[in-house]
C-alpha cells in the first residue's frame, strides 16, 4: 500500500508506510495516521488524528483538530456504481475541533460543525450543526430528541402523567445502566 503523490505536513506520525495507502492528497502538520487507512485525494487539516482503518475518500475536506476514530469510512458516493457522477455530489466538511467516534459511516454532502460530537457506530446522513451531540443509525440528534421530549412532558399535565412520565424515564435509564455495566 503506498504513499503517492501526497502533500505532507511536518511532524505527521504513521506506523509504517507499507500499511497505509495515499495518494493526492494533503496531510496538514502534527497528524497521526492509522495502519491499514486509505486516504484519497482530499484536504485534511493540522492536528487531526485519524484512527486505524479508516477510508477517506475524494470529495472530503477535514479541517484543524479533528479526531476520527478507528473504523470511520466517508463515503462520497450516493447511488453506487455511479461511473464517476458522484463527482457531482456536494461535497464532505468536517468542521475544526469535531470528534468522530469508531466505526462510524459519514454519508456524502453532509457537514459536521465545529465541536460536533458523533457517536461511535453512527450512520450520519444529515449534517450536523457546531456543538451539537449526534448519534445512532439513521442519526437521532441529541438537540431534537430533547425537544421531543420536551414537548411529551407539556402534555402530561396531570401530576398523575407527570409521575408515570419520571417512572418511565427511571425504567429507561435503568435499562441504559445495565447495558453499561
Amino acid at each position: 500500500m503506498p504513499i503517492r503523490n501526497v502533500k505532507m505536513g511536518k511532524n505527521v506520525h504513521y506506523h509504517d508506510e507499507n500499511l497505509l495507502n495515499l495518494y493526492g492528497c494533503t496531510i496538514g502538520d502534527n497528524c497521526k495516521i492509522g495502519a491499514f487507512t486509505e486516504i484519497g485525494p482530499c484536504k485534511i487539516g493540522a492536528n487531526v488524528n485519524i484512527g486505524a482503518h479508516c477510508f477517506i475518500p475524494e470529495g472530503i475536506t477535514i479541517k484543524d483538530n479533528v479526531f476520527i476514530g478507528p473504523g470511520v469510512v466517508f463515503l462520497n458516493d450516493k447511488h453506487p456504481p455511479s461511473y464517476g457522477l458522484w463527482r457531482n455530489e456536494r461535497k464532505t466538511n468536517i468542521r475544526k475541533g469535531a470528534v468522530i467516534g469508531g466505526g462510524a459511516v459519514i454519508l456524502p454532502g453532509v457537514e459536521i460543525g465545529q465541536d460536533a460530537i458523533i457517536g461511535a457506530g453512527s450512520v450520519i446522513v444529515n449534517s450536523v450543526t457546531s456543538g451539537d451531540l449526534a448519534y445512532g443509525n439513521l442519526v437521532s440528534n441529541a438537540a431534537e430528541l430533547k425537544k421531543k421530549e420536551e414537548k411529551y412532558y407539556k402534555l402530561c399535565m396531570g401530576s398523575w402523567n407527570k409521575l408515570r412520565y419520571l417512572e418511565v424515564k427511571v425504567a429507561q435509564l435503568r435499562e441504559c445502566l445495565k447495558k453499561g455495566s
